[in-house]
């Protein structure tokens, strides 16, 4: 990378970086190229962006943001996952990370300010999705609706089946 595309550089990551909901450091080591490129399309599928770069126009990026934490996990061959669904991020980046145990680490993120540890990334993966969460709420809410439904039909059906056996009788 030439020198005058640098500054433009840091300044599109500081973008991306400030606009994310969440932003993942992972850590590749030995990682194919097939397996770079099943991370990015799995990344994106999710909502959001891998991005290689050098550590040092990472800690450059991330300076002055609520990133700026992270400075410390840039060491080595690391990677900046950044998106909006937090879940679905983690649970891409936790299910490379079974797949490839000895290539690919998830080290730190940042999510609404807050330092996550890779712990708190995996305990992340776990939970369910913005779809299923949504589909619960919608469910706890017409609960009570369909309860009262069938409390006011229940009389009404419990006198046609007295009639039904009557005339039976």
């Amino acid at each position: 990378m030439l020198r005058s595309e640098k500054p433009a550089y840091i300044a599109a990551v500081k973008e991306a970086v400030s606009h994310a909901s969440i932003v993942i450091v992972v850590k590749k080591t030995d990682y194919t190229v097939a397996n770079s490129l099943g991370l990015r399309r799995a990344v994106r599928d999710a909502g959001g962006a891998l991005q290689v770069s050098k550590n040092t126009l990472c800690r450059l990026a991330v300076q002055g943001t609520v990133c700026e934490v992270l400075t410390s996990s840039f060491v080595g061959r690391t990677a900046v996952v950044t998106g909006q669904d937090p879940v679905g991020l983690c649970k891409v980046l936790v299910d490379e990370e079974k797949k490839f145990p000895d290539q690919l680490q998830v080290l730190s993120a940042v999510m609404d300010g807050r330092l996550l540890s890779a712990e708190d990334v995996r305990t992340l993966s776990k939970l369910p999705s913005m779809d299923v969460l949504r589909g619960m709420l919608i469910g706890l809410i017409q609960a009570p609706a369909t309860k009262i439904a069938g409390v006011v039909q229940a009389p009404a059906a419990q006198l046609a089946r007295l009639l039904s056996a009557y005339s039976k009788k």
